[in-house]
């Protein structure tokens, strides 16, 4: 998973959770997508508050980090970010281009 890979972290920590929400806005449909995370007791491992703090800097960063540069993550909203919408679920907002999704 591109996401994961951008974090630095094993893809088994990081799973989309398979809802999804489209949105009309302004500026065209947006898809929040919904994540989870799984905590660790490694200390080595980054913790869950760490890695949404991460993604979230790298999204709204985009043009700077790898996420610009990904097949599905350059569609990322960088005025969303990354935002925890619950204890157990995390989401981001993709733009939906030409009625086309590719995540």
């Amino acid at each position: 998973m591109e996401l994961s890979k951008a974090a630095s972290i094993n893809s088994d920590r990081m799973k989309p959770i398979e809802r999804y929400q489209v949105e009309k806005t302004p500026r065209g449909y947006q898809i929040l997508l919904s994540f989870s995370i799984s905590a660790t007791e490694d200390l080595m491992e980054s913790s869950v508050a760490h890695i949404i703090e991460d993604l979230n800097i790298m999204i709204i960063n985009k043009p700077f980090t790898t996420i610009s540069l990904q097949n599905n993550t350059y569609m990322l909203d960088a005025e969303y970010g990354f935002k925890r919408t619950s204890k157990f679920n995390f989401s981001l907002i993709k733009k939906k281009k030409k009625n086309l999704i590719t995540y």
